[in-house]
């Protein structure tokens, strides 16, 4: 079943009642590419088909930043959508 509708609502209230919940855990480190073994401090933020966030790396002292960048990415899909201002 699938909760969630193939586009996302236009009105903001909406759009705030679909998240169905927040998982915090461990905190996968990104590894760089071509730097044998090098475990990179930098975050990055990937999403699924299905549209499911994921925020990867980073240091625990960013965390606002890292919370901004993925706010940011979430606001801008949804002006894809015609939804703005989220926060």
């Amino acid at each position: 079943h699938n909760a969630f509708p193939d586009k996302i609502p236009a009105d903001l209230e909406t759009a705030r009642n679909l998240i169905v919940s927040i998982k915090v855990g461990v905190r996968p480190l990104v590894l760089e590419s071509g730097k044998n073994g090098f475990v990179s401090r930098k975050h990055i933020i990937k999403e699924s088909p299905s549209g499911v966030f994921y925020l990867l790396g980073g240091k625990l002292t960013i965390f606002r930043r890292m919370a901004e960048d993925v706010m940011d990415r979430i606001q801008s899909n949804l002006n894809s959508f015609g939804i703005y201002n989220l926060v």
